[in-house]
């Protein structure tokens, strides 16, 4: 067979009701060049059967079955591990592509060091909470400010914008992005121990090598819905915020990947608000799980989370000594 030159990768798992359109948008890509990888985390619907479907009268497309549910993370990476193309390009089972999607992003990719973006349409379906959406167009007011019309961020433009938006995804969903497998072999793939900001990390750890280009025009429909994987992580907001935003900022501090990124941020001024923003998180997490333990009934799940967690980071005894510190300071404070 011949290499394709992209992979659309499509991790799906119990997507059947938004599987046949987001299919469909692929198929229709005015760029032919590529192979579809649908790849099944033991579902229980009827999405595979509808992707073979496809796949029957497709050659392009591919319908891959895990033998065991490897969880969100564990697919994307199953995924990358299929994929044959030069370029890996996500959509997941909600999300659309707009006909010209993979011609101008290849065409980005052209200019870049195989890091490109796009931006997004939302497309939110009922019962949405209104301040999901509020959060989602605060977002997209970062983008803008950071991207505008779209424009190229080097490695150290992307470091700048990432320590001025430390609490931001600063390039989206794995939808909008296309990128040079060979930046997956050089940094790694995404980091199985995060749950919601896995994407996010590993862009930064691309972007602070690489730098990205951002393609201003909507070439993607992201589809926000009370089923959707972030809905889901957001009713486990201890573990898929604030642990997750611990792992992201330990990476960026301790490793090796973001060498580059901590040189820029030393050399611009910016490591100390990095560390102390760290410091804040490592505090702000202790003090939910001591709360959540003080309870009654005691709730000792956000302690044990927390725990599994920074036991497995570097520098857990000096979190654990820094938030001691941080009560005693807080107790003398109420003192005087």
């Amino acid at each position: 067979m011949n290499t394709p030159l992209i992979s659309v990768c499509v991790p799906i798992y119990n997507g059947e009701d938004y599987l046949d359109a987001c299919l469909a948008s692929i198929a229709a890509q005015s760029f032919g060049d590529f192979e579809v990888l649908v790849v099944d985390d033991c579902s229980t619907d009827a999405g595979v059967a509808l992707a073979r479907r496809r796949a029957a009268s497709d050659a392009r497309f591919q319908v891959h079955v895990n033998e065991r549910n490897l969880g969100l993370v564990g697919n994307w990476n199953r995924c990358l591990a299929l994929a044959r193309g030069r370029w890996i390009k996500y959509l997941f089972q909600d999300d659309l592509m707009d006909v010209e999607c993979l011609a101008e992003m290849l065409a980005a990719g052209n200019t870049s060091d195989g890091f490109v973006a796009c931006a997004r349409k939302l497309l939110f379906e009922g019962g949405i909470d209104a301040s999901l959406v509020r959060e989602y167009a605060d977002h997209r007011a970062v983008l803008d400010r950071i991207y505008g019309s779209g424009r190229r961020l080097t490695a150290d433009e992307y470091s700048d914008a990432k320590l001025g938006d430390l609490g931001w995804n600063i390039v989206g969903e794995p939808s909008v992005t296309m990128i040079d497998r060979r930046l997956f072999e050089r940094y790694g793939p995404f980091d199985p121990m995060l749950v919601q900001f896995c994407d996010s990390e590993m862009w930064n750890r691309l972007g602070s090598n690489v730098g990205v280009v951002y393609v201003g025009r909507e070439l993607v429909s992201f589809r926000v819905h009370r089923g959707s994987a972030s809905e889901a992580n957001r009713g486990r907001k201890f573990r898929s915020e604030v642990l997750d935003a611990l792992i992201e900022l330990n990476r960026m501090r301790k490793a090796p990947a973001y060498e580059r990124f901590r040189a820029y941020a030393k050399v611009s001024g910016k490591a100390r608000a990095l560390n102390r923003r760290s410091r804040h998180r490592v505090n702000e997490a202790f003090e939910k799980a001591r709360r959540a333990a003080a309870e009654r009934p005691p709730n000792a799940t956000l302690r044990d989370e927390l725990r599994a967690v920074l036991g497995r980071l570097p520098g857990y005894t000096a979190s654990r000594f820094g938030y001691a510190l941080h009560r005693i300071r807080r107790r003398l404070s109420r003192r005087q």
